[in-house]
């Protein structure tokens, strides 16, 4: 889950910078929304998991990510950042905030 959510950033630096031309202010401020749902999400998960059990979380989690990953492959040359590449970075900052530290705690790492 790690490795996928920062190899996501790193393809999206690429990307931004490389493709767009982005300045690297705008971009840290285009990742900074998955940073904050991050920090925001993951003090509710241990609640979460009372009410719905690890594996129901952690699906979700995958889940999130697997269709933040699938909205970005429709990001094409000249997109719009709210309509095209926002819902991505919001949904892999829920599913690596709510699903990183279970799956770690679940495997007992």
């Amino acid at each position: 889950m790690f490795g996928s959510y920062v190899s996501f950033q790193f393809i999206l630096t690429i990307y931004l910078q490389s493709v767009l031309g982005w300045e690297p202010l705008n971009l840290a401020m285009a990742l900074l929304p998955a940073g904050l749902v991050v920090v925001f999400s993951a003090p509710f998960a241990d609640r979460l998991i009372a009410r719905f059990g690890a594996n129901v979380l952690i699906t979700a989690a995958l889940a999130s990510l697997s269709v933040g990953y699938l909205l970005f492959l429709r990001v094409g040359t000249t997109p719009n950042y709210v309509l095209d590449i926002l819902p991505s970075v919001l949904l892999l900052g829920a599913g690596f905030g709510l699903g990183f530290h279970r799956s770690r705690c679940r495997h007992g790492w």
